[in-house]
């Protein structure tokens, strides 16, 4: 690659080592991020869940509460009532938490109704409760007792007076059975049977003292049945009250459930595909960044390692005197280029030194030559002295002979 050619070894490195920090701080930030997302998941997760467990205490405790009112109704006892208070302040915190959880203006508007609505079930049986002490939880209490008090001393008064005494036992009998099914006609039929009795009381052997003294405990207990049916006749009506108000709030609970529910497994779903989605992207990225570190490594490694065993060989040639090798890579302007610059300057001056040497010993043979020629032509010079003092000895002989011969 002609980009890697001209950027140094450590600045190749540094790029493998930057992508690879690179791929690290994308995989960072994206676990951060999702941890961040599913962080927010499991928020919701729970809130919602929590929110379907406060749905969930709401419900019990107003189903608790409603057997503390049928079994106060039942027994008319007060411990009843008393658990049916404590029940009451221990469901209207879950109201306070569910506003909490469901910030949407009309699920608050929804919670604050619902809340309402079971404040008002709750004065609504204490009502009934209040009402009950009044009218009295036994025989022996509250209008109960002034009732049966009354009717026993009547009954007493009028036992020398037969008919008046079977006309008030009707009156009793229509009472009683008033009492168990809160008819209207026992009660419209004892207010007649009373004007019969003042009617028959008028002709009964009584003094006026004593007619006057009947007809005042039957003014009172008429009235006293009177209390006692007008409030348990409300009593009956508040009863209803409270059934519709206990069914009034089930639709709200049942919404706060089951859309708690649908959240809640939403972000339970939405929390499962972030963390797999986030998985395999990572697991990408980290894949991806894997290979071009690897790509880019091998490509790098191969721009070093290739040049360098391409120098190597071009220097055992040059070893080898192989001056004729073309020395390559002298394009990079890297430390390779570096390394075959020196390598061709090498070369260059071995080529030099070769140039030299030849010149040097070229000069060497001719001055060899030259010393060789003066030594022939000194010898042929000695030769020829040599032949020319023979020559000179052999005249000067034949000249001592020829004088020697003239004597």
């Amino acid at each position: 690659m002609s980009v890697l050619k001209n950027l140094k070894i450590g600045a190749q490195i540094a790029l493998i080592a930057g992508i690879a920090i690179m791929g690290f701080v994308i995989v960072g930030v994206m676990y951060i991020t999702s941890t961040n997302t599913q962080a927010g998941f499991a928020e919701t997760q729970k809130s919602e869940s929590a929110g379907v467990l406060y749905v969930a205490e709401v419900t019990k405790g107003f189903l608790t509460e409603r057997r503390n009112e049928k079994d106060f109704f039942l027994r008319m006892d007060l411990k009843y009532a008393e658990r049916h208070k404590a029940e009451v302040a221990n469901v209207l915190p879950y109201f306070e938490k569910l506003k909490e959880i469901h910030q949407e203006p009309d699920e608050q508007q929804l919670v604050g109704e619902m809340e309402e609505i079971f404040l008002a079930y709750a004065a609504q049986f204490n009502e009934v409760v209040e009402d009950w002490k009044v009218i009295g939880l036994t025989q022996k209490e509250g209008l109960y007792k002034i009732l049966n008090d009354l009717g026993e001393e009547v009954v007493g008064d009028l036992k020398p007076h037969p008919e008046l005494l079977v006309v008030f036992l009707e009156m009793r009998e229509h009472e009683k059975s008033f009492m168990l099914t809160l008819s209207e006609n026992d009660r419209t039929s004892l207010a007649a049977f009373a004007d019969e009795f003042r009617a028959a009381l008028v002709d009964e052997d009584l003094s006026e003292a004593e007619k006057a003294e009947v007809a005042d405990d039957i003014v009172q207990y008429q009235k006293a049945f009177e209390q006692v049916a007008s409030l348990r006749a409300e009593i009956a009506g508040d009863q209803k009250v409270l059934s519709a108000t206990f069914a009034s709030i089930i639709p709200g609970l049942e919404f706060f459930d089951e859309k708690g529910s649908a959240d809640a497994l939403a972000a339970t779903e939405a929390l499962e595909e972030n963390k797999a989605s986030t998985f395999s992207l990572m697991a990408t990225t980290i894949g991806v960044v894997t290979v071009i570190v690897l790509m880019l490594g091998y490509v790098i490694g191969r721009g070093i390692s290739k040049p360098l065993a391409e120098v190597a060989g071009n220097m055992d040639e040059l070893a080898k005197g192989n001056l004729d090798e073309e020395i390559l890579n002298t394009d990079y302007t890297n430390e390779v280029g570096t390394m075959t610059k020196a390598v061709e300057v090498f070369k260059e001056n071995a080529i030099e030194n070769r140039r030299l040497a030849a010149e040097a010993e070229k000069e060497c043979v001719e001055r060899a030559e030259r010393v060789e020629q003066r030594r022939i032509e000194e010898v042929e010079a000695e030769k020829k002295a040599a032949e020319a003092e023979e020559l000179q000895k052999r005249e000067m002989e034949q000249e001592r002979k020829r004088v020697m011969h003239e004597m």
